[in-house]
């Protein structure tokens, strides 16, 4: 996704753009989940306050979510939005919503779905939920993601190769374990021969 951004503008300018909408996206998703849970402005400042300077926008191991343009930031903001459906108790949007984050990196993705899972199992009876629809979503997850554990066993790193930026090109990689992007052939090709190269 970045990486062919960067075919058209500089690398300064793809960050600045993505930054951007990332910045929207999150805004107009915790603004729906704030107001689901009744929470007034004040809090909400308190909230983002305390969450950014005392924990430096980090749930734990330091790994941040807002600070630069990343798969996980794309990924939390579809974790977010999976729990902005959830309150709603829209499930099928939360289930959509939470293959996709981890599509864009199946580490958060992945956690964020297990402990929905296990949420969901515990409150199930709040929610009107049974066992056999809990079953049912784990399943069609777990079906879902399988092209994504295909290419995390196929394949290693995939490059882009051409940018207008002056940044070397080595800085602008995807490793298979955080998100499936498409390619050309000839990026395929590239990747192949870096490949064969390293044996």
């Amino acid at each position: 996704i970045v990486g062919h951004t960067l075919q058209f503008l500089s690398f300064e300018m793809t960050v600045f753009l993505f930054r951007c909408l990332l910045i929207l996206g999150f805004s107009i998703v915790l603004h729906k989940i704030y107001k689901k849970l009744s929470i007034d402005n004040f809090q909400v400042l308190l909230h983002l306050l305390f969450f950014l300077l005392i924990f430096g926008q980090s749930f734990f191991a330091g790994s941040w979510i807002l600070v630069t343009v990343e798969p996980k930031g794309f990924s939390y903001l579809f974790v977010l939005l999976t729990f902005s459906f959830l309150l709603e108790k829209r499930f099928v949007l939360s289930l959509i919503s939470i293959i996709a984050a981890s599509y864009f990196h199946v580490l958060v993705g992945g956690y964020s779905f297990a402990y929905l899972l296990l949420t969901l199992f515990i409150f199930r009876k709040d929610y009107n939920l049974s066992f056999k629809q809990l079953v049912l979503a784990a399943t069609v997850y777990t079906i879902l993601l399988t092209p994504m554990v295909i290419h995390l066993n196929t394949s290693s790193l995939a490059y882009v190769t051409e940018t207008n930026s002056e940044v070397s090109p080595s800085w602008i990689i995807r490793t298979s374990d955080h998100l499936i992007i498409r390619h050309s052939l000839r990026a395929y090709l590239i990747l192949l021969r870096c490949t064969l190269l390293e044996y």
